[in-house]
């Protein structure tokens, strides 16, 4: 699946139960369980083929024998993945971060447009981020955030007990591997809040903590914005 089919996709998302007016395709649960967990290996594997690619480069400059026979290929099956993500540089791994976080960031551009006029009513941060905390969360997750917090300076954090998709992710705190899922998930949202409050023309940087999985909470950071904070 392409990076633009998925947006295109998310862009129309409405779960079953949404208290959404407008009527954009219906995509029930399961479905869009799936379709994140296909988007992120895609992803992943898309990253791994290059991250391959460039080792093979190093390699052969040095006159090593190639180790990556795959290197050429475009996707990896699971086994091969993990198998490869187990060996990642802190580096790579940063990279694969990014782009899960730029495809996050393009697709919440995508969500934030079909809020506008919603949006569009609130003259400062906080009621932006608000809507997004009960409407925007709701559609997307079928609940709303439990915690909002702010300093009143620019720094929010939101928090939700369960996150639901990395609900299913088992062994969290004892498997490494289990951890870069999660994380690979969490990528993708914090590009979707910078993607949706950028649309509004508020700049930001988000981070996300686990506190116990799937309980987590992400940190908003206004840099700059056309609205009051």
């Amino acid at each position: 699946m392409s990076v633009a089919s998925a947006i295109n996709l998310l862009r129309n998302l409405k779960l079953d139960n949404s208290k959404t007016q407008q009527e954009p395709v219906q995509i029930n649960e399961t479905f869009l369980e799936l379709f994140l967990i296909e988007l992120i290996n895609s992803t992943v594997s898309a990253s791994l083929s290059e991250i391959s690619k460039t080792r093979n480069l190093v390699l052969s400059s040095n006159n090593s024998q190639d180790l990556s026979p795959k290197a050429n290929s475009e996707t990896f099956n699971p086994v091969e993945q993990e198998l490869i993500q187990s060996g990642l540089t802190e580096h790579e791994k940063l990279l694969i971060e990014k782009k899960l976080d730029e495809i996050g960031f393009r697709v919440g551009q995508k969500i934030s447009e079909r809020y506008t006029a919603e949006i569009q009513r609130f003259v400062d941060a906080i009621g932006v981020i608000k809507f997004i905390c009960k409407e925007i969360w709701y559609s997307l997750f079928n609940k709303q955030i439990d915690n909002l917090k702010t300093n009143h300076k620019g720094i929010y954090i939101i928090q939700d007990l369960r996150f639901k998709w990395i609900t299913k992710i088992s062994n969290y705190q004892t498997n490494s591997l289990a951890k870069e899922k999660t994380s690979q998930y969490l990528h993708l949202v914090t590009g979707m809040l910078r993607g949706i409050l950028e649309r509004v023309g508020i700049t930001s940087t988000v981070t996300f903590d686990i506190e116990d999985s799937p309980q987590c909470s992400f940190q908003i950071k206004i840099t700059k914005s056309r609205l009051g904070v």
